[in-house]
């Protein structure tokens, strides 16, 4: 067995040797190269050059562990394959030369992906030019992205995805995108508010599959009105929403929050009191209560069903801003009491200073009786031979205050 140990050392030397050998091979690709796999070319630690297009057809570039500038020495006018893919994987891109994805794919790029492709560089009218009519897909993850505007311009675009892209809100043309996608991922990011009018109408259409909006911190108020209308089954389109914002209504699904029926419309008798109302009924959450233009601006609450209600926010503790009901009750009967007995006097006096002028008018007077006889006579209590009755100096005649009426037949 000692002799053979020799020979036994001898074999493993050769298969270390060997070993060797096929692992600098590897680690020879592994640093840079561009090897075919059908279709597919897959350059790792480099990118196409124009060795690369020399042979079969190619439809799909990936790029991997690359670090520099991404330009190409391949006129354009030479490139006989039509490229539909391309991808970059776990790289460092400092510079994206101008129309370098148009001009690599012959301008049939249909699906683009950069998974932490690390870089400076911006996703814009340059680096993006002349795929507004062709890309289909966009893939970007694993980055910073900045400015976004220019997505909007790419008219056939149906498959957007931008996770984990530190997003911390959209530009306002974002709505032109909504409006193509069929497929939507923006989770992972710092977003809380989208276009939600242009999200409703989107999801409206059959041929939207899904929108995930995962681990972003949602504002949740009543501008997600659009989507709270609809049906059920369009926003179950709508994945993995939760609200992180107001404090009160932090966790709601967009299912939950649609249940809680948070933003129905002011009472009609609420909005007939405020003057020229801008819509301030918009809810702002369980401790964001929305504010009435009432003539104080007090703030007014939205009371989830069964909670209890502090009185002083129902009902106001302030005087000068809400007088006490009952007071303002018992004042106004006490006037209308004072009122009502003043008429009921003025009343009276009426009626009794009016019999008083009717029994006036027809009461009798007293005044003397002209002298009967001559005019001359001695007026004595003893009465003439030609005088009917006698009567005395102060007696009086009662007759009413009516012309003398005298019987000529007498």
């Amino acid at each position: 067995m000692i002799s053979l140990l020799p020979g036994h050392y001898s074999c493993v030397s050769v298969f270390c040797l060997a070993l060797l050998f096929y692992a600098s091979q590897i680690v020879t690709i592994t640093e840079a190269s561009c090897y075919k796999h059908g279709i597919l070319l897959n350059c790792i630690n480099k990118i196409p050059d124009s060795s690369d297009f020399t042979s079969s057809k190619l439809e799909s570039i990936q790029i991997s562990n690359y670090e520099g500038d991404l330009t190409i020495d391949l006129p354009p006018d030479k490139n006989v394959h039509l490229i539909s893919s391309v991808q970059i994987f776990n790289s460092t891109i400092h510079r994206i030369a101008p129309r370098y994805f148009a001009d690599i794919s012959g301008g049939s790029l249909q699906t683009l992906t950069l998974n932490a492709a690390r870089g400076d560089f911006h996703l814009d009218a340059q680096t993006l030019g002349g795929l507004e009519n062709v890309l289909q897909t966009l893939r970007v993850s694993v980055r910073t992205l900045g400015d976004i505007s220019y997505f909007a311009e790419l008219k056939k675009l149906t498959t957007l995805y931008l996770g984990l892209t530190e997003l911390t809100e959209v530009p306002e043309n974002f709505g032109t995108v909504i409006s193509r996608v069929i497929a939507m991922d923006l989770s992972k990011n710092k977003l809380t508010r989208l276009p939600w009018d242009a999200l409703a109408r989107r999801i409206q259409n059959v041929e939207v599959s899904r929108i995930r909006l995962a681990n972003n911190p949602w504002h949740c108020d009543c501008s997600l009105r659009p989507l709270l209308e609809l049906p059920a089954e369009q926003i179950s389109k709508i994945t993995g929403f939760e609200c992180a914002t107001p404090s009160g209504v932090a966790g709601f699904t967009l299912t939950e929050f649609q249940a809680a029926n948070l933003c129905k419309p002011l009472p009609a008798e609420e909005l007939n009191r405020e003057n020229e109302s801008n819509e301030k009924g918009v809810f702002e959450g369980v401790d964001e209560y929305p504010i009435r233009d009432e003539s104080t601006a007090r703030r007014s609450s939205i009371i989830k069903p069964g909670e209890s209600v502090d009185p002083d926010i129902q009902e106001g503790t302030h005087e000068e801003i809400r007088p006490n009901v009952n007071t303002e009750v018992a004042s106004a009967g006490l006037s209308t009491e004072v009122i009502a007995v003043i008429v009921a006097i003025v009343v009276k006096l009426t009626t009794f200073s009016f019999s008083f002028y009717v029994f006036s008018s027809s009461a009798v007077i007293e005044h003397p009786s002209p002298p009967r006889g001559t005019s001359g006579g001695p007026k004595s209590g003893v009465s003439g031979t030609n005088n009917n009755y006698t009567r005395d100096v102060d007696h009086v005649e009662r007759q009413p205050l009516a012309p003398g009426y005298r019987d000529n037949r007498l």
